[in-house]
């Protein structure tokens, strides 16, 4: 598919969002390395948002995230997150895309930290995993529309 039909997609991105805990037994600097993973060389300088939490025994959680919201980093984390998942994945959300995406057009995914550390993004469910959010712009009402933005991505199978 050419360039210029992918860069059109994100237009109707409003942004996209990462999170994630650092639970007491992990390391801040490799879970923030997991994220790191999953971003293009071209956004090394994105600042991870640190927030200190208590957890249910009252042990310190640090809660990460980030939010992009210009297009060019946009395009350049899908790229890269589409480059990197494998068939099976995106198959995976195509099949679950209507349970994946909320009334507030944000489509959900979540990745496996210690694959994300190692540089393999991989779809996960359950806690040891970094959410990712994709936020949709409220005019996109059509939810085959949104699917096809995505598969013009390369972010799921078509």
């Amino acid at each position: 598919m050419p360039h210029h039909n992918k860069k059109r997609s994100l237009t109707d991105i409003a942004w996209i969002e990462l999170a994630g805990s650092v639970y007491a037994t992990e390391d801040l600097e490799k879970v923030s390395n997991a994220f790191r993973n999953l971003l293009p060389p071209t956004m090394a300088d994105v600042v991870l948002q640190q927030t200190v939490l208590s957890g249910y025994h009252g042990n310190p959680v640090i809660f990460l995230h980030f939010r992009i919201e210009k297009r060019t980093h946009i395009f350049n984390l899908l790229t890269n997150l589409a480059s990197g998942f494998n068939p099976a994945d995106k198959q995976q959300l195509a099949r679950e895309f209507t349970e994946r995406i909320d009334a507030d057009n944000i489509f959900y995914m979540k990745v496996d930290k210690q694959k994300a550390y190692l540089g393999e993004p991989v779809l996960a469910q359950g806690d040891n995993t970094i959410l990712i959010k994709i936020k949709f712009r409220q005019y996109v009402k059509n939810l085959g529309k949104i699917s096809e933005k995505l598969a013009a991505l390369g972010l799921i199978e078509a």
